[in-house]
């Protein structure tokens, strides 16, 4: 219940890491730098702890424009 797992883009298998680190009840916090397109692969379902800036939080909701991008 305490545990954590920290993964970011550049983490081997940070998809698979994800999965697995929230079946067994652990919190998972990813951090999608550097972004790119295997992003959307991910299981974002399973991260709790979501840790962007400005340009990946655009990149994730679709839209160019970073003003809109947490609407």
């Amino acid at each position: 219940p305490g545990d954590l797992a920290l993964t970011q883009n550049e983490t081997v298998h940070a998809g698979a890491i994800s999965r697995r680190a929230a079946e067994r009840g652990a919190a998972v916090a990813f951090n999608p730098a550097p972004m790119d397109e295997r992003v959307a692969s991910y299981p974002l379902d399973a991260v709790r702890y979501l840790v962007l800036n400005e340009a990946e939080a655009a990149a994730l909701a679709g839209t160019a424009e970073i003003e809109t991008a947490f609407d």
